[in-house]
């Protein structure tokens, strides 16, 4: 699919009687002018957690464990 426009945020979402998740969102603007959305639950354990640039459709995340002391990489694929 060609992509005319990409937009990736992160947010947080709180349900009713549900503990806070960090949530990655994605807007994609199509050749044919359709809005498409995405939005995948990146909430993890780790004491701090980063998200940089990755290849065509995927974002890397990053998760440094304190009390381990272990990095942990991982790409997130963006369902378009």
């Amino acid at each position: 699919m060609t992509v005319i426009f990409d937009v990736v945020y992160v947010n947080y979402d709180k349900e009713k009687g549900e503990s806070t998740k960090r949530v990655l969102g994605n807007i994609i603007i199509s050749p044919d002018g359709k809005f498409i959305t995405d939005k995948i639950d990146i909430t993890s354990k780790a004491t701090a957690s980063f998200l940089y640039p990755a290849k065509p459709g995927f974002l890397m995340m990053v998760d440094y464990l304190k009390k381990e002391r272990s990095v942990g990489l991982k790409l997130v694929k963006l369902n378009y």
